[in-house]
């Protein structure tokens, strides 16, 4: 299963525990000349927002 974080509304102000929702879904089968990767960690740091 992939499991996956939605952005389910931009936020006024905090996030909110709706703002973000979780789904598992089937993982994707790649097909001719595609791949599939797993993200192992994943960064979002202030300083990248500009």
């Amino acid at each position: 299963m992939n499991e996956q974080i939605i952005f389910a509304k931009r936020p006024a102000g905090m996030p909110e525990t709706d703002t973000f929702r979780f789904e598992k879904i089937a993982m994707p089968e790649a097909k001719e000349g595609e791949v599939v990767v797993q993200t192992l960690y994943l960064s979002n740091e202030r300083i990248h927002c500009g």
